[in-house]
């Protein structure tokens, strides 16, 4: 049986105690109408297949400092990277979607606490708007999200012909854009000028997800470190903790349509994010320093990739 959810007040369900988590102190899970057939637990560091009503393929989520079903191939992913967490998204949709109309991020049901002043907060919100049209950035909300173009946010996109795509678990997907034709099939068009040209409506608005072909999508990210659950700044020199700004509310790994249906959705748990429960113990230190790095670390976030 699937590690399966039990109730909790702030609209989305809580995981059972994290001593039974199967990769303690972290758990990810499917949620909403996604599922993962024929698996007791979502692994860590291997593909599996996934289904929503929406998209139906697999995912490789590989996080540093957490168990993993391969840690020799985990633990060489990861050497001599600076990275936190990778999150490789293949497969078909089932419905053609715009561009423009898909996007990826972190949306929550309450407030979060610990945020910077609220005119930092308008300030970082008004520069974010500036440099990516696109981005939905509202940290101070009583529903807080932070949301980028799918498209925009992955490092890699690979476009293939069933049959053709690359193999999710290799280190370095190649972008491959050509499918999309115009300007991508006449020229090599490198990320950073694909994320750029995608970030702007009226571009992206021109370009569908069909369901005739694979997308794989690589994702990673040198910020958010779910296995000690910290934000990551300049290295390991300044460390910001996710517990205590988050108030018990996970992070997620998703895609939604700008109509809000997901394509698909899994929640990213740690215990430290349990530990109104009795039975959770606290196995990390927590850095509470510098409230205003929260802000600091969205904003670059835009350029990094988020999910």
């Amino acid at each position: 049986m699937m590690e399966t959810e039990s109730s909790c007040a702030h609209g989305r369900r809580r995981p059972p105690p994290a001593k039974s988590f199967s990769k303690r102190p972290v758990l990810l899970r499917p949620v909403g109408d996604t599922n993962v057939p024929g698996l007791s637990t979502v692994p860590l560091g291997i593909p599996f297949k996934f289904e929503s009503s929406a998209f139906k393929g697999k995912m490789l989520v590989r996080f540093r400092n957490a168990k993993s079903d391969n840690p020799s191939v985990c633990k060489a992913y990861f050497g001599g990277r600076k990275r936190c967490v990778q999150v490789v998204v293949q497969g078909q949709f089932k419905c053609e979607k715009r561009v423009s109309d898909v996007f990826t991020g972190l949306e929550y049901a309450r407030p979060l606490k610990k945020l910077p002043p609220f005119f930092l907060m308008s300030f970082v919100n008004g520069f974010v708007k500036r440099i990516a049209p696109a981005i939905e950035l509202d940290l101070a909300s009583e529903k807080p999200k932070f949301l980028a173009p799918l498209a925009s946010a992955c490092q890699t996109i690979s476009i293939d012909a069933p049959g053709k795509e690359p193999d999710i678990a290799c280190f370095n997907i190649k972008e491959n854009t050509a499918a999309w034709g115009s300007y991508f099939s006449r020229m090599n068009v490198r990320p950073n000028k694909r994320k750029r040209m995608l970030s702007d409506p009226d571009q992206s608005s021109r370009f569908n997800f069909d369901t005739n072909k694979i997308y794989t999508l690589d994702f990673y990210d040198d910020i958010l470190d779910y296995g000690t659950f910290h934000v990551k700044l300049y290295g390991d020199k300044l460390k910001y903790d996710l517990a205590s700004t988050l108030d018990g509310q996970a992070p997620q790994i998703m895609a939604k349509t700008i109509e809000g249906n997901y394509i698909y959705q899994f929640e990213i748990w740690h215990q430290r994010l349990l530990l109104s429960n009795s039975d959770e113990t606290d196995e990390s230190t927590v850095d509470t320093r510098s409230a205003k790095n929260l802000s600091q670390v969205k904003a670059r976030s835009l350029h990094v990739g988020s999910w």
